[in-house]
């Protein structure tokens, strides 16, 4: 792996972390003991731009099964 992409992934790692630490850390609650779906917190995400990875082009980037899986992990 270069230099490149695995600053891209540790980027794109730290951003979501960033994000799941203000945004779904505590607010994810009520929607678990209610069992709805938190399309508040789904809204954000998008904005993000985390999910354009795991989307197909022309509508993400269409990144590998290899980089999806480093994001997840």
């Amino acid at each position: 792996l270069n230099k490149s992409f695995i600053f891209t992934i540790k980027t794109i790692r730290k951003n979501l972390r960033t994000f799941l630490e203000a945004e779904v850390k505590d607010a994810i609650i009520p929607f678990v003991e209610s069992a709805t779906f938190p399309e508040p917190i789904i809204k954000k995400l998008g904005q993000t731009g985390i999910m354009k990875h795991f989307l197909a082009k022309p509508y993400g980037h269409g990144a590998n099964i290899l980089t999806q899986g480093i994001i997840i992990s």
